[in-house]
């Protein structure tokens, strides 16, 4: 029985307009992506990437096209619905760890919890390499732990796709490499990732790669 991709994304178009200017940021975008993926979108700056993803999480809606997220029609939902589907079904992942310097690692990922218990978020502190920092603060963590609890935290409630948008670009190379390769080992446990990024070496680590260039598609490795 083959399962339903978690994200369709079907001739979508995004067209913005300041002035007299109109900017076609994407053109013609269809993807599929399936659960258990660990899909990275490869592009240069501008390139359409990241309004891709905010197409997925509904933040932006396209001028045209339909997107589909476990089969909602996002088009259908209104702000609230959408508001609900993010925090319920979709971890965010973000080029900065986002964290809070009052907070500890272990509060910083219970922060979003809806319902989930203290345990899983231990578990998943451990599960990144941090079982033995719970009680740190960010101002005690390097640069790639930080980064590590925000991949944590966008696991708390168990999402069905997370979006991580630059996720290692503040990083060196080798937390680059710290960072992809826990999110393979993440994906092997079953969770989909959709990454965005203008690496080539995030790119070369992802499951499936798709490159995008001035709003098109115009490469996908499966």
């Amino acid at each position: 029985m083959t399962t339903a991709p978690i994200v369709t994304i079907e001739r979508a178009s995004k067209l913005y307009v300041t002035g007299t200017e109109r900017i076609w940021v994407l053109r013609n975008v269809s993807l599929s992506i399936d659960r258990g993926d660990l899909m990275v979108i490869e592009g240069p700056s501008g390139s359409g990437k990241s309004t891709l993803l905010n197409l997925v999480s509904g933040l932006t809606r396209p001028t045209k096209g339909n997107i589909t997220v476990e089969g909602r029609d996002l088009a259908k939902l209104d702000l609230d619905q959408l508001a609900i589907l993010r925090r319920k079904r979709i971890g965010f992942v973000f080029q900065s760890p986002n964290l809070f310097p009052h907070l500890t690692a272990l509060e910083n990922v219970m922060l979003p919890s809806r319902g989930a218990t203290e345990e899983r978020g231990r578990e998943l502190l451990e599960m990144v390499g941090l079982g033995a920092r719970l009680a740190n603060h960010p101002h005690q963590l390097s640069g790639g732990e930080q980064q590590r609890v925000a991949v944590a935290r966008a696991l708390i409630n168990n999402p069905g796709i997370v979006l991580a948008d630059e996720p290692t670009g503040s990083l060196d190379r080798k937390k680059t490499l710290e960072i992809m390769n826990l999110f393979r080992k993440i994906n092997e446990k079953g969770s989909t990732f959709l990454v965005v990024s203008h690496d080539p070496v995030v790119a070369s680590l992802g499951l499936k790669r798709v490159v995008i260039e001035d709003g098109r598609l115009v490469d996908e490795d499966d």
